[in-house]
């Protein structure tokens, strides 16, 4: 996923890696070459495997990883500049890593401040989506307005899948996109009870925030 925003003339491309497959490499190479930095929200090989690419473009990126000690050591030998993330920080002017919450494996994600409240960008959700909802507005106090990524809920029972949509609009989130890991149940139970909160997505999806 990435984030495109005009900030004081200059070009933000924030990308949190699912992968990048060589079969597009000249596509990763024109959207690599553009970035400014990297979000890593977990060790899970298909959330790392595009960073040897990058590497090979833009030697010495900046790369922001939870806490472990192998991932930390894999960015370093391919020449990339791995930064710890411990604690919630802002990395550009309105974006966040957040803090890492345990989930088999510590899982971190980004949110972005628009003008409409937060975005937040999960990977794959290990800790529960509402926890990460809630540390986000732990952290930052701003409401959350989307929330897009992997929901980590294939297979979820109705009751789950209630449970979770209820919880996140509680917490004020206005759109809602499960993608990647999210499962055809949550999607179907947002589409039939909230279609007004439900977005769809995949590759290639745009959104515009003004």
């Amino acid at each position: 996923m990435g984030l495109h925003s005009e900030s004081k003339g200059k070009l933000l491309e924030l990308e949190i890696l699912k992968f990048i497959n060589y079969r597009f490499i000249q596509l990763g190479e024109v959207v690599t070459s553009r970035l400014n930095f990297v979000v890593i929200s977990h060790v899970h090989g298909d959330h790392t495997g595009g960073l040897k690419l990058v590497a090979s473009i833009k030697p010495g990126l900046k790369v922001y990883i939870p806490p472990d000690p192998d991932l930390l050591e894999y960015i370093r030998s391919i020449d990339l500049q791995p930064v710890v993330v411990n604690d919630t920080m802002e990395i550009s002017s309105g974006v966040y890593v957040i803090k890492p919450l345990y989930g088999l494996p510590l899982e971190g994600a980004v949110a972005i401040n628009t003008s409409k409240g937060l975005l937040i960008l999960v990977g794959y959700s290990h800790p529960g989506v509402v926890s990460i909802v809630k540390q986000t507005l732990n952290d930052l106090g701003v409401k959350p307005y989307i929330v897009i990524g992997g929901f980590h809920m294939s297979g979820a029972s109705i009751s789950e899948v209630e449970e979770v949509v209820s919880r996140l609009l509680q917490l004020g989130v206005e759109n809602i996109y499960p993608i990647h890991c999210s499962g055809e149940g949550i999607r179907e139970y947002l589409a039939r009870h909230y279609g007004d909160a439900y977005r769809d997505g995949g590759v290639g999806v745009e959104i515009a925030i003004k």
